[in-house]
């Protein structure tokens, strides 16, 4: 399902309604076929006869299209498989997102949830223009009328409304050679040197999100005074830490020096910290640099989220609770979530271990669900509500040598409930199979 630019449904109408089947792919080499229904848009109807010979750019296909079902084949490789995953669910979010800049800022998340029964994935990073050997050039190939054998696989599949579309837009038989019949789009559309973890993983993570590529920079941020914060002593969570837990994330002292020199002018108040705010550098990770005014040189860092199975909630609380430091700041990014991205690339998506809750989500109903299995590395991430109407990610939780369940109990989301939840997701990696040459 589409909708328009301010959130409305538009019908299907057999009237001005034409069905094509788009090939998208990276390199030349197909990756996802994308049956779309609609029209050409006012501005490409202009320009162009149809859409032979029309460069339409891949955000292009929202003005373009009504509905869309991606098509992947009954068996296909789980490298193809993660290739279709982030062609058709990565990338068609960030057009979907930019479709719908001026429409509600929940909208886009409803849409999504309606069509793929999961939460929208969150935005990824895009940086044209630095590629190296990881650039994906998605491109659109070509846009195709359809067989009479893929008229037939594909009508069980859809809703009634697209059959009549779809049938006056096929081939005259099956032997017509398919390419040369194509409409061939050279226009090409880089998508990305680096990938931010993208979305809530639910049922089957995204992995084209999940693991992404690239170098996350590093920056540091300034935390927002805290509202409404319970005091750390005052209650005790499950997700809390212990003070060796605390000292286990503390980085080495040079690291430090060097994250202290680049946050001296961002240090705040740890009074005025909010430890509960549900998102912090990207939901990816980072460290916590404190500082004591009455003594000169004295600061300590601490890593919170990737690579490590503890939030900034906790890091942050723990570290008021056993340091009382004067100060902190936020330092996004780092040499560990560096090397964790290198990791992943030797890393696969296990389906049968990888699980999530939409909605309904408690800790005792997603532990509940998760499966027990011991994963290589374990990522859990929520979606939640900001209390300002917009959905965001919560920070990604990693652990090693475990299972999701093990790692929920120290989500802030499901443990706290502070915020409105959306969905939660777990994914489980495992080391790449490669086969023998």
């Amino acid at each position: 399902m589409l909708v328009e630019s301010t959130g409305g449904r538009p019908p299907i109408t057999e009237d001005g309604c034409i069905a094509r089947m788009v090939s998208v792919g990276g390199g030349g080499e197909e990756v996802t076929q994308v049956l779309v229904l609609g029209r050409l848009g006012d501005r490409l109807t202009r320009k162009y006869s149809m859409e032979e010979g029309c460069p339409l750019e891949l955000d292009g296909l929202f003005e373009w299209a009504r509905r869309m079902l991606v098509c992947r084949p009954a068996v296909e490789s789980s490298e193809s498989a993660d290739a279709s995953r982030y062609t058709s669910q990565c990338m068609f979010a960030d057009a979907l997102r930019k479709h719908l800049e001026g429409a509600d800022s929940t909208e886009g998340g409803r849409v999504w949830l309606e069509v793929l029964k999961q939460g929208l994935p969150d935005e990824h990073v895009v940086d044209v223009g630095d590629a190296t050997e990881d650039t994906k050039e998605l491109e659109v190939l070509c846009a195709r009328l359809l067989t009479p054998t893929e008229r037939d696989e594909l009508l069980p599949q859809v809703q009634s409304d697209w059959v009549p579309v779809i049938n006056k837009s096929i081939l005259s038989d099956d032997s017509s050679p398919v390419r040369e019949q194509a409409h061939t789009w050279p226009w090409r559309k880089k998508l990305g040197v680096s990938f931010a973890v993208g979305g809530v993983v639910l049922g089957s993570v995204l992995t084209g999100c999940l693991l992404w590529r690239g170098r996350f920079q590093d920056d540091t941020v300034l935390l927002r005074p805290k509202f409404d914060q319970t005091h750390p002593q005052k209650t005790t969570f499950v997700d809390a830490i212990t003070e060796s837990t605390l000292a286990s994330l503390r980085t080495a002292e040079d690291v430090c020096e060097r994250a202290f020199n680049a946050s001296v002018q961002y240090l705040q108040p740890v009074s005025r910290m909010d430890w509960l705010r549900p998102t912090v550098c990207r939901s990816q990770g980072g460290r916590l640099v404190c500082a004591w005014r009455d003594k000169e040189n004295r600061y300590s860092c601490h890593s919170f989220g990737i690579p490590t199975k503890f939030g900034f909630t906790a890091v942050g609380e723990a570290i008021e609770r056993y340091l009382k430091p004067d100060e902190c700041a936020i330092q996004c990014g780092g040499e560990a979530l560096d090397l964790f991205q290198q990791e992943l690339k030797e890393l696969a998506l296990d389906d049968n271990c990888s699980t999530g809750c939409i909605g309904d989500c408690t800790l005792d109903k997603f532990a509940a669900r998760t499966p027990n299995c011991n994963c290589t590395v374990s990522i859990l991430q929520c979606q939640v509500d900001d209390g300002k109407g917009n959905i965001v990610v919560t920070g990604t939780l990693v652990d090693r040598h475990s299972d999701p369940r093990r790692l929920s109990k120290h989500s802030t989301a499901l443990v706290r409930q502070r915020h409105k939840i959306h969905g939660c997701g777990a994914g489980c990696l495992r080391p790449i199979k490669h086969p023998f040459i």
